[in-house]
């Protein structure tokens, strides 16, 4: 299944088509199943699937300060989806004074342990601005929950980031040092060289 968003008035429409990877073709109808919020300028859509449900976590608001994390969900993969009625998990545009702005693009890991963590997108502007960020757009990570009704929160509660998260309790994992010098005498790209995602031409994430 390919997930695209495509350009729609004032807001990205998510849309789905099959992938045939014998053919490298796509095949089958366009599936239209999430214009997004209100907010507007629905993008990134990433999509989990949890006890019976498809979650799809998208940005939305642009990246400016009312970028957001949103939710979705569906009992089937190309809907209808229902909108999180709590939207949006995190957000920090009702405090322009908070430490982190601009959070949002969210992204979601479960630990072996069971533990859910969301990895974002924010910047940390300059003390008294709320967009003057001379180190751009930065990442951090929060600790999530799923509440009893099956949506997910901020573990700490509210919308605003948290500004420390304790590590989860697991062991180290340390990857072998990486040479400080590579002469590329090689047919593959090692690990540092790839990309955690692959972009068409037509803003397609595979």
């Amino acid at each position: 299944m390919l997930l695209r968003w495509v350009l729609s008035k004032c807001f990205y429409t998510q849309i789905s088509q099959e992938y045939n990877s014998t053919s490298g073709k796509l095949t089958g109808s366009v599936h239209e199943f999430f214009k997004g919020t209100p907010t507007g300028v629905t993008e990134g859509p990433q999509l989990y699937k949890r006890d019976g449900y498809y979650y799809l976590l998208v940005a939305e608001s642009s990246t400016g300060v009312k970028h957001m994390v949103s939710m979705a969900r569906s009992h089937s993969l190309i809907g209808p989806y229902e909108t999180d009625p709590d939207y949006p998990i995190m957000n920090t545009a009702h405090d322009l004074t908070f430490a982190l702005q601009q959070a949002g693009h969210g992204s979601l890991v479960e630990t072996q342990d069971g533990d859910w963590y969301l990895a974002h997108l924010c910047t940390h502007p300059i003390p008294g601005t709320a967009t003057m960020n001379p180190l751009g757009r930065e990442t951090a990570i929060q600790r999530s929950i799923w509440i009893e009704d099956g949506w997910l929160r901020l573990a700490h509660g509210g919308k605003l980031p948290a500004l420390n998260v304790d590590a989860p309790g697991l062991p180290p994992h340390p990857f072998e040092p990486f040479p400080e010098r590579d002469d590329l005498d090689y047919l593959e790209l090692g690990y540092p060289y790839e990309s955690l995602s692959c972009h068409s031409i037509h803003h397609g994430l595979a």
